[in-house]
């Protein structure tokens, strides 16, 4: 697994980006199969363990809305790997303070 750590460093943000995206298809389509109605930390936690399997050091995030909307779900929960969102839009880190970050 370490080999494939050493890989992705060498990775540009863009390709880092886009094998994200590439591997989010597939894991989200098996989720969806089993929990189809799977909220983001579900979801998310599917997809860290995955790439996790993969050799990839991806973090669960999760974090509370800083705009205090009174939404139905004041937190959030989404992938990230070397500072780049995986299952979300890249200003989700822009719209919620971290709370925690696995592991």
């Amino acid at each position: 697994m370490p080999h494939n750590r050493m890989l992705l460093e060498h990775l540009s943000p863009e390709k880092l980006f886009r094998f994200l995206r590439h591997e989010l298809l597939w894991c989200q389509l098996v989720t969806q199969c089993i929990m189809p109605h799977a909220l983001c930390l579900e979801r998310s936690l599917a997809f860290c363990v995955y790439l996790q399997t993969l050799g990839v050091p991806a973090q669960m995030v999760i974090g509370r809305n800083l705009f205090g909307k009174l939404d139905e779900y004041p937190f959030h929960a989404w992938v990230e790997v070397a500072g780049i969102v995986g299952n979300d839009i890249a200003e989700v880190q822009t719209g919620y303070a971290v709370v925690e970050r696995i592991p």
